[in-house]
């Protein structure tokens, strides 16, 4: 009767403290919140964890200019998290996410598109708010004017690639995007929300072409999310030169 007893009052404190025979129960509820991957204004990344239960992480990923990964949930294993993620361009990542002594580690182990690449990155800022996602909210208004003309990346006979941008009307910014040797998207158009113009086009050739490009600080940022052709894959192109005719035409 004696030992029935005993066995008893140790479960009851087992309960009570949150431990087990298998050890100690982790309280992963503090991992919570917007974790930042450096502390400049605006991170490279974010990974905003919403709950933790029953063995399940639910969180989103967010990439600064390149997109994001929202509503993911991951299958939690001691402390390390495995999930399958597929946002709403079709872009699909694998990996896992650890959570470590007050750190939140992610290991992108597959993914479709070169703009995310198969890495490690340790989160060990924490805050309250995305500034991915508040920066995205306030972009600042530009005059597209200033950036009429053919932007590219060098000044040789054969640049890889141009993007032409004309003269706006309102908030539709008449486009074209060539690549040397492969294709042309001409007559295209794009439109504009604050600095930044977004497009969904088909050339010629019967190929698609979906992304944005963003025009501050002089200088253009080309940002293709998906094309229909292998030959043109997702990628970020940030141009630079300035000019006034086209090498490609």
């Amino acid at each position: 009767m004696k030992k029935k007893m005993l066995v008893v009052m140790i479960a009851l404190l087992l309960v009570v403290t949150g431990c087990s025979i298998f050890g100690t129960k982790n309280d992963f509820s503090k991992y919570k919140g917007v974790w930042k991957s450096n502390d400049s204004s605006i991170p490279d990344e974010e990974i905003n964890i919403t709950k933790v239960e029953d063995n399940t992480v639910s969180f989103d990923y967010i990439i600064y200019r390149v997109g994001e990964f929202n509503g993911i949930k991951a299958e939690l294993d001691g402390n390390t998290a495995t999930f399958a993620a597929k946002n709403d361009l079709e872009w699909s990542i694998k990996g896992t996410l650890e959570l470590d002594n007050d750190n939140v580690i992610l290991k992108i182990t597959e993914s479709s598109i070169d703009l995310i690449s198969i890495d490690t990155t340790t989160f060990k800022i924490k805050g309250e708010k995305s500034s991915i996602r508040e920066n995205n909210n306030q972009t600042p208004d530009v005059d597209v004017n200033n950036y009429v003309g053919v932007w590219r990346n060098d000044d040789s006979s054969n640049p890889v690639d141009e993007l032409i941008i004309n003269t706006p009307n309102g908030d539709e910014i008449p486009f074209e995007y060539l690549v040397d040797g492969v294709t042309t998207f001409e007559n295209a158009k794009a439109t504009l929300e604050g600095n930044k113009a977004n497009f969904n086009i088909k050339n010629e050739m019967g190929w698609t072409l979906e992304g944005y490009f963003v025009m501050e600080d002089n200088q253009v940022t080309l940002t293709i999310t998906k094309c229909s052709s292998e030959y043109i894959e997702p990628s970020t192109i940030v141009y630079k030169l300035h000019r006034d005719k086209s090498n490609l035409k």
